[in-house]
């Protein structure tokens, strides 16, 4: 899997693998990374693949849904909700006056 450097999230491929460890769907992995493979290799037809990390990960949660296993996909947007509400927070601004 060294050819899908960019993972970015460490985190999100090992809640990725392990939900397919909770529902017995270990072969889906693989199936996502031949699927990312065949796509690099037709780069040229396609276009090139700047995130192959990422590709991997939606081709991964979208066999998992086809498997009827339904993936969270707002936890970073929620995460940078909450940096954001902490660090508003801790300035003494008021989180309902901005949100963001």
């Amino acid at each position: 899997m060294n050819e899908l450097s960019d993972f970015g999230s460490e985190r999100r491929h090992r809640q990725l693998l392990d939900i397919c460890e909770e529902h017995n769907l270990t072969s889906l992995p693989q199936k996502a990374l031949i699927a990312t493979r065949k796509r690099i290799a037709a780069q040229g037809k396609k276009g090139v693949l700047e995130k192959p990390g990422a590709y991997y990960q939606r081709i991964l949660v979208k066999l998992l849904e086809d498997h009827q296993v339904f993936v969270p996909v707002a936890a970073a947007s929620e995460e940078r909700t909450l940096v954001s509400q902490d660090i508003r927070a801790s300035l003494g601004l008021d989180i309902a006056e901005n949100p963001r």
